[in-house]
């Protein structure tokens, strides 16, 4: 009788440390995921933020140019030209932060539209 009770006390102890190594190791292993998952979207909220602001830069560009052409009048070229003093450097900057993980894509894009809203304020 003593010999089944040593037994089963220490099948029961057993079991239990089974289910606490089990518990604990699923634990360190979701808790591991959340953190690559949260450096993931550390990363991706990065991303849009910077796509955001170049978007607003990109407005401003677009509205300072428009501005310009249609009244001939350089104050409007104001947000244009501090959109061209903005949007490159903060792109150096991100590419800098974002290039551990990926290539910029977004390079490209302001390389692009720069090209493409060049004007040239009169002289005077």
């Amino acid at each position: 009788m003593r010999d089944r009770l040593v037994w089963a006390v220490g099948i029961l102890v057993f079991l239990l440390g089974t289910t606490i190594v089990l518990f604990g190791s699923q634990t360190y292993f979701d808790r591991n995921q959340f953190r690559k998952d949260f450096q993931k979207l550390l990363f991706h909220q990065r991303v849009i933020t910077l796509a955001l602001k170049l978007l607003s830069d990109a407005k401003d560009l677009e509205t300072g140019q428009r501005g310009f052409l249609l009244t001939d009048n350089p104050s409007y070229l104001e947000p244009y030209q501090n959109s061209r003093k903005t949007i490159i450097p903060r792109t150096a900057i991100e590419r800098e932060k974002v290039r551990k993980k990926t290539r910029n894509p977004l390079s490209f894009l302001v390389k692009w539209m720069l090209s493409k809203t060049t004007i040239y304020p009169p002289e005077g």
